[in-house]
């Protein structure tokens, strides 16, 4: 497991024509936003507030290819990688993160997954 500022980005790789899902969900009294960029172009933003995860954020988009930078209103973010391979290729990888946006550490504030699939369809 990584962890990084949320203002400062996680690099993702994804190859071009890769169809990526997103979701972001949130349990604080604040708004919790993600914003997912591929150089200065933003792909998509968003973003939610509950604090009993009734809201949530959900889209996808087909990737152009390089590195998609992800950052969060959270400050201090938690990431970890899930990977699921047919033989000799991946199937599907996703990204899971977790937010603290205050002191308390319980990582609950954002919880966001971003994965990319092989193929649609």
């Amino acid at each position: 497991m990584a962890k990084f500022q949320g203002s400062k980005g996680y690099p993702i790789d994804i190859e071009k024509g890769k169809v990526v899902s997103y979701s972001l969900v949130s349990q604080s009294a604040g708004p919790q936003k993600m914003t997912i960029k591929r150089g200065n172009t933003v792909v998509v933003e968003t973003s939610v507030k509950s604090t009993n995860l009734s809201n949530t954020s959900t889209g996808s988009f087909t990737s152009q290819g390089g590195t998609y930078n992800v950052y969060f209103s959270a400050h201090d973010i938690r990431v970890d990688e899930a990977v699921i391979n047919a033989g000799d290729f991946v199937v599907t990888k996703t990204y899971l993160f977790a937010g603290e946006d205050s002191t308390d550490r319980d990582y609950q504030d954002t919880f966001a997954t971003i994965s990319w699939f092989r193929s649609a369809g």
